[in-house]
């Protein structure tokens, strides 16, 4: 095996980087199921499907979809995803710079002998075989490698937050269920609104407005007050957590903000603060 001794570690960053470098992006949806859109710079002509059929795949899980030439190549499917990372990724990486002459990889009836400039892929038991440019195949496989990569760390983000009870899909039930208190006691009103990039909630009365905005690019809270503080409609702007940090030294930023999958308990710390020091602020924010 040409790939002993590899750190996969630094090949994932490699392959992030070589995501970043041709513009690979990031996440789209598909109903509840997180879906990465890819945007190819191969020359091959091929899509992602998703298996909504379970059988001897996992389901939701991508395949990949030739219409063309290349149609032999969707055995590939079949090929562990670990086997493509640690394995063919670097050994490819190997001929292309010389230190390999050749690598042979591929599953039951497409096998494909990949050489430094020119490779040939069998199919049909090696009963029919084309040559096709080797960098083509190497990108083609770059970046199918960089989308399950990407695809794998979505599912198990996915697979841990149901385990905790909760999705990103219930955080605007969770909002109004923390913070109606606002409503109930106070007499804000609110509307809010998302695309996707963000959530955004607003409570509004009188002469001020709370929002909480939930950037999932960053994961983080960006919630803040903002007051009309003269009748020519001067407004201030003053961060919710530098306030409920002046009014309580024993918790950190840390406390009041998502960290890793979990947004659930920071919210809901968050909520109780400005529940218990909301009259402090209103009144001298």
């Amino acid at each position: 095996m040409c790939a002993e001794g590899v750190n996969i570690f630094n090949l994932l960053q490699l392959l992030k980087e070589y995501c970043k470098r041709h513009a690979l992006q990031t996440r789209a949806s598909l109903g509840n199921k997180f879906i990465l859109p890819i945007s190819k710079i191969s020359k091959m002509n091929y899509s992602i499907k998703i298996n909504k059929i379970g059988s001897s795949f996992e389901l939701n899980y991508p395949l990949l979809s030739f219409d063309d030439t290349y149609w032999m190549l969707q055995e590939l499917n079949r090929c562990d995803t670990t086997y493509l990372i640690s394995e063919v990724l670097p050994c490819l990486a190997k001929v292309i710079s010389g230190e390999l002459k050749g690598f042979q990889f591929g599953y039951d009836a497409t096998i494909i002998d990949f050489g430094k400039n020119k490779s040939i892929i069998n199919y049909n038991y090696f009963q029919d075989k084309i040559e096709v440019p080797s960098v083509d195949i190497y990108e083609f496989i770059s970046e199918w490698a960089g989308y399950l990569i990407k695809w794998s760390a979505e599912r198990d983000n996915n697979k841990e937050k149901e385990a905790k009870g909760y999705t990103i899909n219930d955080y605007q039930q969770r909002v109004a269920q923390f913070f109606s208190f606002l409503l109930t006691e106070y007499e804000f009103s609110m509307t809010h609104e998302d695309n996707g990039l963000y959530y955004k909630h607003f409570f509004s009365k009188e002469n001020m407005e709370i929002s909480l905005v939930y950037d999932l690019r960053d994961n983080f809270f960006y919630f803040k007050i903002h007051v009309k503080k003269n009748p020519i409609g001067t407004i201030k702007t003053f961060s919710l957590h530098d306030q409920i940090l002046k009014l309580e030294t024993g918790i950190t930023m840390s406390q009041l903000q998502p960290y890793d999958n979990n947004w659930e308990q920071p919210l809901c710390r968050f909520a109780r603060y400005l529940r218990k020091h909301i009259k402090n602020i209103i009144d001298e924010p």
